[in-house]
């Protein structure tokens, strides 16, 4: 049975018949929220104009020769040849007596001494504020909307308005196929706001959860969404309502600050309802009007990178990834081998922790993020990460101590230390003897450590082929899994007692050779250019190593003809800037 209208409020309204901004407002509405009165012409008044005045073949014929890339003179040749077809095509009788009707039953009920009332008429696509796509201002939205006729008028331009250049374009690079959505309509009272905006649950600029931010302007929100006024920015802790942060813009000329102290906490709670309610950050368009707070839009924030699950909102998180130049997601089967790789670091320290269960390492966005903020309140890993980050990530490092300067990471009691200080003195016991001795023999340390990758190696070897004389393959497949987490445990006990002993001299070495070869403005937390060098010149430099053999390679190449001409016929990627290669020389 058609539906060509229904109440904000209706359960039956569903994505496919309402559209993402329909369903946002319904969902709110039911909850308790104040959103304004209003009904949704659904989606199949859109797929009935559509089929009636054939305007498939319009837009397949004016999208046709857009391509995958469409310019955007193409699109908006494509756009208005769409929109021109839907502002002529006739709208079937009942689908306009039901629109008419429920614009007549709004005000009855609305506002009954007003006769026709002001409404705002908005499109609501079936693929519009979802999780991960916002759609935000796509489609039109047309405010002050009066009499019945006005307002058929105001959803036929919305229908259209699926196909604006903008609205093609979005959907091509997001993969959002054209004949797969559709469009509804919001038709609701008009709040004739004194003072309206925009609040933000998490810093869309900073991504810190727990922070909200409000842009306020005098008025309508409107020209606000549309960047036509300079709008008041306000930063608030979630938690408490404090405010941190004000800066007061021009807002068309009205300099005076749109919002108290008193607004500003309603409205930060209002967004952490809100927020509860769909458990993700969102965004809100509100509207102040007669001592109400009004509630007029609300949607994911998709422009957030995800947290791992169960993340405090005060948590900070390092990308194990970009620490190893890894920056693409990662799968599953390794996700899980590396932390069973860092659940076997816990037992230098006395810990036996499920790799599964680790509390210092979560997965967000198919990647592995390391959580930080809880060393960095220890005073003694407050000395220490940094100093690791200042050779692994000076990024991050240079983050992290704005963060420090900001207030956000109070150290911890010193309890906290003393709680840590038996595992690294079990650690130290392990690494002393070695340190010692890496001081006075370091080669012998290193032969040390390379007999001890390969006998670890060998060892994982002879377990993994054990597992082979299993016959059932289900047992097999189970034994394997096993075997290989128990020897993945066993990697860092191996390593990290050598590489404790090995690396910390070399690095240190390394920051003195810096710090006196440092040219002016070379100072700082990094390595010079000329130390790096010198050290490339080093024995056992793997990498010096990997070049010289790429360089016999290349000179074996050149020095024999057959291969200098297969190279030279052999078609490689363009570079982006044509370099100046001679192998005659070379």
């Amino acid at each position: 049975m058609v539906s060509w209208t229904l109440a904000l409020d209706d359960p039956d309204l569903n994505l496919a018949t309402g559209g993402g901004k329909a369903v946002n407002l319904g969902r709110l509405a039911r909850a308790g929220f104040a959103v304004p009165a209003g009904f949704v012409v659904t989606t199949d008044g859109y797929r009935s104009v559509v089929a009636v005045a054939g305007l498939d073949a319009v837009i397949a014929a004016a999208l046709a020769d857009l391509g995958t890339d469409p310019t955007p003179a193409a699109a908006e040749r494509a756009s208005a040849a769409i929109r021109a077809a839907f502002a002529a095509a006739p709208v079937p009788d009942p689908l306009a007596e039901a629109v008419r009707a429920a614009y007549r039953t709004l005000g009855a009920t609305s506002a009954p001494e007003q006769g026709d009332i002001a409404v705002a008429v908005r499109s609501s696509a079936t693929a519009e504020d979802l999780s991960d796509l916002s759609f935000a201002g796509q489609q039109d939205t047309f405010l002050g909307v009066t009499g019945a006729d006005a307002v058929l008028d105001a959803v036929v331009r919305c229908w259209s308005s699926l196909w604006t250049a903008r609205a093609i374009v979005y959907r091509q690079r997001n993969g959002v196929p054209d004949d797969a959505v559709a469009l509804a309509v919001v038709v609701q009272q008009l709040v004739p706001a004194e003072v309206s905006g925009v609040l933000f649950t998490a810093n869309p600029l900073t991504g810190r959860r727990g922070e909200t931010t409000i842009d306020a302007t005098f008025g309508l929100g409107e020209a606000l969404v549309s960047g036509q006024v300079e709008p008041d920015h306000y930063v608030l802790d979630g938690a408490t309502g404090q405010v941190r942060d004000v800066r007061v813009g021009s807002k068309g000329g009205r300099p005076e600050q749109a919002l108290g102290e008193r607004q500003l906490f309603a409205l930060n709670a209002l967004g952490r309802r809100i927020e509860a309610e769909y458990a993700a950050p969102q965004d809100i368009e509100w509207a102040w009007h007669a001592g109400r707070l009004h509630v007029l839009q609300s949607r994911a924030i998709t422009t957030l990178h995800p947290l791992p699950e169960g993340a405090p909102t005060d948590s900070m998180w390092l990308s194990f990834g970009t620490l190893q130049g890894m920056l693409d997601p990662i799968t599953p089967l390794g996700r899980d081998a590396i932390r069973c790789v860092a659940a076997g670091a816990g037992r230098l320290f006395g810990h036996e922790t499920d790799p599964l269960a680790l509390p210092y390492v979560g997965e967000a966005a198919e990647r592995l993020w390391i959580r930080t903020d809880v060393a960095l309140r220890n005073p003694l890993g407050r000395r220490v990460l940094p100093a690791f980050l200042s050779v692994a990530d000076p990024s991050a490092r240079s983050v992290f101590a704005g963060l420090a300067a900001e207030g956000l990471l109070p150290p911890a009691p010193r309890r906290v230390l003393r709680r840590t200080l038996p595992g690294l003195a079990r650690l130290l016991r392990t690494v002393a003897p070695r340190l010692r001795k890496a001081a006075r023999d370091p080669d012998r340390v290193r032969d040390d450590f390379d007999a001890a990758i390969a006998a670890y190696l060998a060892d994982t070897r002879a377990i993994v082929e054990e597992t082979a004389a299993v016959a059932d393959p289900f047992v097999r497949a189970a034994a394997r899994g096993q075997a290989m987490r128990d020897c993945l445990g066993r990697a860092f006990p191996t390593v990290l007692p050598f590489g404790a002993a090995v690396v910390p001299l070399p690095v240190l070495a390394l920051r003195w050779i810096s710090t006196a070869t440092a040219a002016p403005g070379e100072a700082g937390d990094g390595f010079t250019p000329l130390a790096l060098e010198l050290t490339r010149s080093l024995p056992r430099n793997v990498t010096t190593e990997m070049d010289l053999a790429l360089w016999e390679v290349a000179a074996t190449a050149a020095a024999d003809p057959a291969s200098r001409a297969a190279l030279a016929g052999t078609p490689g990627p363009k570079p982006a800037r044509e370099p100046d290669l001679d192998l005659s020389d070379r």
